[in-house]
């Protein structure tokens, strides 16, 4: 929604650094059909309106295939000036073989010079020649105190699998392993693997976003907390599904700091294989990194993200239709799925079970030639249930449902921003879903409730909707 490629590139894991009043967006490339076997680079003024520089670091011919990374700024960096990128590369056969860690250096983000140095596993505490058992990817450091860096990165510890490879380095090139940090992963189903997304030390407490995903259920990135940066690390006890969904529709955020704040980016997937489509990965929106009086880390809407409204448009609600427990209201004209929309409106946040306020985007049943809707409905104490809504008789086909435990008042802003297949919902500027629908969008949407009770109507009249501006090339 952000920003994407075109085809036959495709990416996949991204990151950004700010700089000088610029946002540099790295993402790991490939050609369709080829291994991952590059970085690319975007480039934009306002983290909105982004341009694609192309690829700038390559993996080196003995390698099989390239994995993610992740820049910082050298420890002496007062003195050198140099920026130090890390990537992976796995080396040798598919079973036995073992990725390995490099670097290379910059003193201006785009050009990159490799460095010599590779990192590998420590086997006192780490797997090691083991091939997918044997992880070693992508550091996201963190200030050490008395100088030099700390280190999290994927990896394999001999004590779990699913573990976090820990360390620490003098000069950002040159690291040493550490023993693993435990992990009290509570009344939740311990993962077989995980992927370290992004840590960050935010009000006392460190944060880490990890990556997994479970046959058949839920998966995506979940929250670690811990305050000391060796752990313990702990589930959450809020927040904990941080960007889950049981279909694979979000993956992989990371943590930069920018100009005022601390945010987070992460990639959403747009997957319309089923239906004879394509499958595109995404740059999803920048969120920015916050947290409630109870410490509780949330992911919020970011103002900037504004500038991706364009022209304003009067969607003018229709009469209202009855669709079984459900009342909804078509807004007109219907918009081009392709080109995007926003649309805002303040709601009231449903106190029972029963009610249910939000919107609809019909989508299409291509083998039957009919439609069905693709509901963002908000519920009891700002829960978000998604799933298809068929308008004939009502009946409701949950696909997912999102309880953020925050306390959204009696009202609030609900804000929804869509383009293509991808929707991102907003209540209070507190992320509730960022989801894709399985069929392709015919650009019609609407209003939708249930209970004509407390709700009502679907509140014609009191939302606002633009344009999505083209905003990457």
């Amino acid at each position: 929604m952000l920003f994407t490629v075109e085809k036959p590139r495709l990416l996949w894991d991204n990151w950004l650094y700010f700089w000088e009043g610029k946002y540099f967006l790295y993402y790991l490339a490939n050609k369709e059909g080829g291994p991952w076997d590059a970085f690319g680079l975007a480039m934009s003024d306002d983290a909105v309106h982004w341009t694609d520089l192309g690829d700038i670091l390559s993996k080196d011919p003995g390698a099989t295939w390239m994995g993610t990374g992740h820049v910082w700024k050298s420890p002496g960096f007062d003195d050198d000036g140099k920026f130090i990128i890390n990537y992976s590369e796995w080396h040798g056969p598919e079973g036995t073989g073992q990725q390995y860690i490099l670097f290379a250096e910059s003193t201006d983000l785009v050009h990159w010079k490799k460095l010599a140095h590779r990192f590998g596993p420590d086997e006192r505490w780490y797997n090691a020649n083991n091939g997918g058992n044997s992880r070693w990817d992508t550091i996201n450091p963190l200030p050490r105190p008395g100088g030099g860096l700390y280190g999290f990165w994927t990896a394999t510890p001999k004590s779990h699998p699913a573990g976090i490879g820990f360390g620490e380095s003098d000069d950002g090139v040159h690291w040493r392993a550490l023993p693993a940090p435990e992990i009290d992963w509570g009344s939740n189903p311990i993962p077989s693997s995980i992927e370290i997304g992004g840590v960050e030390q935010f009000r006392g407490k460190y944060y880490n976003m990890i990556g997994a995903m479970f046959p058949n259920s839920i998966g995506g990135m979940f929250l670690l907390e811990a305050t000391d940066p060796a752990g313990p690390y702990v589930a959450a006890a809020r927040n904990y599904h941080l960007l889950t969904s049981r279909h694979g529709w979000t993956y992989y955020s990371r943590f930069f700091p920018g100009p005022d704040g601390l945010y987070v980016n992460h990639q959403s997937i747009e997957d319309l294989s089923r239906s004879g489509g394509a499958r595109f990965v995404h740059v999803a929106p920048i969120k920015r990194a916050m947290l409630d009086n109870a410490g509780t880390f949330f992911l919020g809407y970011w103002e900037r993200t504004d500038g991706l409204k364009g022209e304003k448009i009067a969607l003018k609600p229709g009469p209202a239709i009855e669709c079984g427990e459900y009342r909804a209201r078509a807004l007109n004209p219907a918009v081009d799925p392709h080109t995007g929309l926003v649309v805002e409106g303040v709601v009231p946040v449903p106190a029972t079970d029963a009610e249910r306020v939000g919107m609809y985007f019909e989508v299409k049943i291509q083998r039957i030639d009919d439609h069905v809707w693709f509901a963002v409905l908000v519920g009891r104490g700002g829960r978000a249930s998604i799933g298809i809504l068929d308008p004939m008789d009502g009946t409701f086909e949950e696909l997912d449902t999102t309880d953020r435990a925050y306390e959204f008042g009696q009202s609030a802003t609900l804000r929804l921003l869509v383009r293509g297949g991808l929707v991102e919902v907003y209540l209070a500027d507190v992320l509730l879903q960022s989801a894709t629908m399985p069929l392709p969008p015919t650009g019609k949407v609407g209003l939708v409730t249930r209970t004509h009770g407390a709700i009502g109507d679907p509140l014609p009249g009191r939302f606002t909707a633009w344009t999505m501006e083209k905003n990457y090339h």
